[in-house]
C-alpha cells in the first residue's frame, strides 16, 4: 500500500502530537453517516496503489461502516482510462457487486451527451470512440464540470430507484400523503 503524509490542523489551541505510525484514524464522517445508504466513489489518488484487489478492500471497509441500512449500496467505478485500460478493474467490480456497481466511465463515454441534449464534438467523438468521458462533461482530464456531475447524480437516483432503495419512503408518502 502507498505510504501517504496527512497533516491535521488543531480546532483547539494545544501541544503538537505525533501520530504513530500504523495507527488507525477515524474520521468524522466514517461514524456520522452509518445509517445513511452508501455510495462508494474512490478516488484515483492512488491509495490503493492500482491494486485491484486492494481497490475492493478498501471499498469493502467503507461498507463494512453501515448500520441501519447494510446491504444497500452504489459503488461508482472510475471515471478515468479507456475502455480497454479498465476492463479488469471493472469486470472484477461488476463480478464484486453485481447490479450495485455503476460504470461511470461507460456511462459517461456512450450516453451521458445524448442525456445532457449536448453535441458531441470531434474531439468528444475521438474520446468517446476510445470508451473515454468526452471533453464537454470534464472541467480538466479528471473532474466532471456542472453538467457531469448532474447527470452522474441522476444515474445514482435511477439506480437506487431501480434497486428498490426508495420503496419503503414511497409507501410512507402513499400512506401519509406528500410532506412537500
Amino acid at each position: 500500500m502507498n505510504r501517504m503524509t496527512y497533516f491535521f490542523t488543531r480546532s483547539e489551541e494545544g501541544e503538537a502530537v505525533k501520530v504513530p505510525e500504523g495507527s488507525e484514524v477515524e474520521t468524522w464522517a466514517a461514524t456520522q453517516f452509518q445509517d445513511y445508504i452508501s455510495v462508494v466513489f474512490m478516488g484515483e489518488n492512488h491509495g490503493w496503489n492500482d491494486e485491484i484487489d486492494e481497490l475492493i478492500r478498501q471499498q469493502q471497509e467503507i461498507l463494512s461502516m453501515q448500520e441501519a441500512q447494510k446491504g444497500k449500496f452504489i459503488v461508482i467505478g472510475l471515471p478515468t482510462g479507456t475502455a480497454e485500460e479498465r476492463k479488469e478493474l471493472e469486470a472484477a467490480l461488476s463480478e464484486t457487486y453485481g447490479d450495485k456497481f455503476f460504470n461511470i466511465r461507460e456511462y459517461m463515454s456512450t450516453q451521458a451527451l445524448e442525456d445532457a441534449g449536448i453535441k458531441p464534438t470531434d474531439e468528444d467523438k475521438a474520446r468517446m470512440a476510445e470508451g473515454m468521458v468526452p471533453s464537454s462533461l470534464l472541467t480538466d482530464h479528471i473532474h466532471f464540470n456542472a453538467e457531469g456531475y448532474r447527470l452522474l447524480g441522476e444515474q445514482i437516483y435511477e439506480r437506487m430507484k431501480k434497486l428498490g432503495y426508495f420503496e419503503e419512503l414511497e409507501g410512507i408518502v402513499e400512506e401519509y400523503g406528500s410532506v412537500f
